[in-house]
């Protein structure tokens, strides 16, 4: 906690009154990278497992007066930071030949082969749920491998921040994407002309 007290002293320096919630009327650069070093600060002590979110927020609300739209902006940004990682809570507990199974079910089917949801997740022998999680995962691993070809070092660490995976399930995951990279970029490639064909059809339905 002391980090994230140092961090609220440091914004009030930007602000003449002692009233937080003035700190959100600020368009200081300083200011917008102080609230966002915070909620990374917030998301971290909460990840640890020893603290949740509300209560990191009571005890600054015990100890700054005029806080609680502040607050509350500094709890909704955790929350939206911290859905990827608690959604995939149980999986984080499962053993590394559970994981490696759904992922390669989940990549087959949803990613490589998209399948009609509905009925993709009414057949798996696990919780559908859970398996959407799974997918949506693999979506964000989309968007950074295919649409936006990161560096591995860069994959690696949005992963475990996001999700907090460790080495050996994000090099699974990696590998899968790299053996079928041509594939995937191809599927990339079919959806922008589908999506560009509607386009241009919705254009003549209009005229």
């Amino acid at each position: 906690m002391d980090s994230i007290y140092k961090l609220v002293n440091e914004l009030l320096e930007y602000i003449d009154t002692s009233d937080l919630n003035d700190i959100l009327k600020s368009e200081n650069e300083n200011v917008f990278h102080l609230i966002n070093k915070m909620i990374i600060e917030v998301s971290e002590e909460v990840k640890k497992g020893s603290i949740t979110t509300e209560k990191i927020i009571d005890r600054l609300n015990n100890k700054y007066d005029n806080a609680e739209k502040f607050l509350n902006v500094i709890s909704s940004s955790v929350d939206n930071k911290l859905e990827p990682y608690h959604e995939m809570s149980f999986f984080r507990k499962m053993d590394i030949s559970e994981q490696k199974n759904m992922l390669q079910t989940a990549f087959e089917h949803m990613i490589i082969h998209v399948e009609d949801p509905s009925y993709f997740y009414e057949k798996q022998d696990i919780d559908a749920n859970q398996m959407k999680y799974v997918v949506k995962m693999l979506n964000t691993v989309s968007i950074m491998v295919v649409e936006n070809n990161v560096t591995k070092q860069y994959y690696c660490k949005e992963m475990y921040d996001m999700f907090g995976l460790n080495e050996d399930v994000m090099d699974i995951i990696w590998e899968m994407y790299q053996e079928n990279i041509s594939q995937l970029r191809y599927n990339q490639l079919f959806k922008y002309l589908k999506r560009q064909e509607e386009f241009m059809e919705r254009l003549v339905e209009d005229e």
